[in-house]
């Protein structure tokens, strides 16, 4: 059967949701039980951001045949927008300054890149 682009699309993009959910989790798990710092959890949730998007773009990668990389990144950057916007609306997004966001962005870019490029 054929499936659209935008359906495989929105397949790698659940799959990165998936994958941080239970990143996520096993994240606040850490923290709590074995009392680690919150010093370091800024480096670790941007570590859960780009092993999702890790996943995503291998996922994309295996789905689309050609252009894998480019495929990748835009999975990258659809995770980046639905964090960003889904933040916004809770008032978790705070005072971010560009150079913040842009780091968002360029790691969970550069995430689905490496993702698609090992598929």
């Amino acid at each position: 059967m054929y499936r659209s682009s935008v359906f495989r699309m929105i397949r790698s993009v659940a799959l990165s949701w998936l994958v941080s959910a239970v990143s996520v989790l096993l994240l606040s798990w850490c923290l709590y039980v074995m009392k680690w710092e919150a010093a370091g959890s800024e480096t670790a949730v941007r570590l859960v951001y780009f092993l999702s998007c890790l996943a995503g773009g291998f996922l994309a990668g295996r789905e689309f045949r050609e252009r894998r990389l480019l495929w990748g990144i835009l999975c990258g950057i659809l995770y980046a927008l639905i964090l960003l916007t889904v933040s916004q609306l809770t008032g978790g997004l705070g005072s971010s300054s560009a150079l913040e966001l842009a780091v968002i962005f360029a790691v969970c870019a550069g995430g689905g890149a490496a993702g698609s490029f090992f598929s």
